[in-house]
């Protein structure tokens, strides 16, 4: 199971969101998986189509999720709509900018410290291609790019089996927003994906609509799409563990997330 806890750490690699000046900027956003625009090539070992498919049901639930961003010097706070991954319907999940991870129960409560995950060893290659291509995204100009993304399975050299590669390759494309390229910035400086190999996506500006796909996902394809996006003024406490919630262990097991 060592090399399906590892493999699935990769989930945290693989959401361009997705999953961000003392104005916040808060959106709106829908993850859901679709079927694939382009053909998969059947994967090259049962194990490696396993794996892919609980990255994708852990990355994008049946039914898909709905998620509230608000990201800022602060940090970030994300609240779901829906149960996604350890974070219960309701949950909101808090990024300081020391690197830590809280997650809160409301309807508890409870919260709890996430411990971090290290993916020093995980260096992604991304290549970003504008196209030119004009579109707007929740009344947002933006410019149509192309992701062609190689992420190195976190495995020593010599212990995957055979038929694992030593990358999952990913292709998709991205709607950039000029518009609010800095938020995309802190988002890199907050610890998310991007500061472990993405900080090139966040250079060309705010994802506002994401689509990933390749052979470990099968015939499916991950796809986030920005509905509503604005500058706000959050208040401090949106970035606080509020008054009276009492602290609890986490969860033993959190998909793509191993306990130390």
């Amino acid at each position: 199971m060592g090399l399906v806890k590892r493999l699935l750490t990769l989930a945290v690699v693989l959401v361009v969101s997705t999953a961000p000046l003392r104005a916040e900027l808060r959106y709106t956003m829908r993850i859901e998986s679709q079927r694939s625009a382009e053909p998969a090539a059947p994967a090259a070992n049962p194990l490696l189509a396993l794996i892919g498919g609980m990255i994708l049901s852990t990355l994008a639930p049946p039914g898909g999720v709905d998620i509230t961003v608000t990201m800022g010097e602060r940090g970030s706070r994300v609240e779901y709509s829906q149960p996604y991954a350890a974070v219960p319907a309701g949950g909101v999940l808090l990024s300081r900018p020391d690197g830590s991870i809280v997650v809160l129960d409301p309807s508890s409560k409870t919260f709890w410290r996430q411990p971090k995950l290290d993916l020093s060893d995980v260096k992604p290659e991304l290549t970003v291609t504008r196209t030119g291509e004009k579109a707007d995204v929740a009344g947002v100009p933006t410019e149509r790019a192309t992701l062609d993304l190689r992420v190195p399975i976190p495995v020593p050299a010599g212990q995957l089996p055979p038929g694992i590669p030593a990358f999952v390759v990913l292709r998709g494309e991205t709607w950039l927003a000029e518009r609010y390229k800095q938020y995309a910035t802190i988002t890199t400086a907050l610890g998310g994906v991007f500061s472990i190999g993405l900080d090139r996506l966040s250079a060309e500006g705010m994802p506002m609509k994401s689509v990933l796909r390749g052979d470990l996902f099968g015939d499916q394809q991950i796809a986030s799409t920005i509905t509503t996006i604005a500058e706000v003024a959050a208040a401090p406490a949106d970035f606080e563990i509020p008054p009276g919630f009492t602290e609890k262990a986490p969860p033993s097991s959190i998909p793509g997330i191993a306990r130390p």
